[in-house]
């Protein structure tokens, strides 16, 4: 069963959402970029990451849900699924970070799908890390 382990939420200030958050609900902080501009949270379950608005290709430009990611047992068996569903592989993001030598190989990393109501899925069978 595939388990969903992040969520990612664009905002207008990522600093200041995170002070809300993590006031508001005990979570605490796993990662900030340099140029904050996202910032990850836990409750030490799933990741909760807050992005700042801006338009990109994998479905920015408004404020909200930007992507979720599910962990699963098998990407390219969930790829299949998600083909047969409809979905719309993100191809140029999936290429750029294919970390195989070999095609046959396992996958390694996350893939980027576009659902049936425009939000971007990841999936990745090794996890994220969520500071557990």
């Amino acid at each position: 069963m595939a388990k969903i382990k992040h969520v990612a939420m664009t905002v207008n200030n990522p600093d200041s959402a995170a002070s809300f958050y993590c006031e508001a609900f005990d979570l605490r902080e796993v990662m900030r970029t340099d140029d904050n501009e996202a910032v990850a949270l836990t409750d030490g379950h799933i990741s909760f990451v807050l992005l700042k608005v801006k338009t990109d290709p994998y479905g920015g430009g408004r404020l909200g849900l930007h992507h979720f990611g599910f962990e699963v047992d098998d990407v390219l068996a969930i790829d299949g699924r998600l083909q047969k569903l409809g979905a719309t592989e993100i191809t140029e993001y999936n290429e750029k970070h294919d970390e195989r030598e070999n095609p046959a190989d396992p996958w390694v990393g996350e893939k980027k799908w576009i659902g049936p109501d425009g939000v971007t899925i990841d999936i990745n069978q090794d996890g994220w890390d969520i500071g557990n």
